[in-house]
């Protein structure tokens, strides 16, 4: 009696989820520095830039966090990185104040600079092979109901959206 191995099947992950906890951090606006031992200028992300009273912007460890927990993510789902045209959508949940002016926060931070840093940190974390897979948007700021954070949908073209 002879026995036949099965060939392994492989499936491709289509879609990606995951959630990253924390107050989204924006990322766009630039401020021109000059250095004061050389006197060369530099400019530096303003989420990233160091005030007058010594304190650190939050940019790099927000992008940090998201890059983690994308990595991890791909990992519990057997991510496969592809170069297919891909879907990302992101849902901010920021903290809501005593008395907002409207039901939804469209106030700041700017969508669009949060979604630019969510997604270099997936980026980062080398979900995609580069950002111009990247064809279709979706992006929403909410308030959260218990934690703040984004949640991260990555989906291929192919999937079902």
């Amino acid at each position: 009696m002879t026995t036949t191995l099965e060939q392994p099947t492989t499936t491709t992950a289509r879609e990606l989820r995951f959630m990253v906890y924390g107050i989204p951090v924006a990322q766009g606006s630039k401020i021109a520095c000059v250095n004061k031992h050389t006197g060369k200028p530099f400019v530096v992300d303003s989420a990233n830039f160091t005030n007058a009273k010594g304190e650190r912007g939050r940019l790099d460890a927000w992008r940090k966090r998201v890059e983690e927990a994308a990595v991890e993510a791909a990992a519990a789902a057997r991510w496969v990185q592809t170069r297919e045209p891909i879907t990302v959508t992101m849902t901010f949940l920021l903290p809501k104040p005593a008395r907002p002016a409207f039901d939804v926060p469209a106030v700041k931070p700017d969508l669009s600079k949060l979604f630019r840093a969510a997604e270099d940190g997936v980026g980062d974390a080398g979900v995609y092979h580069d950002d111009c897979e990247v064809v279709e948007i979706h992006s929403r700021k909410d308030y959260a109901v218990t934690d703040c954070g984004v949640e991260i949908v990555i989906r291929t073209e192919g999937g079902a959206l």
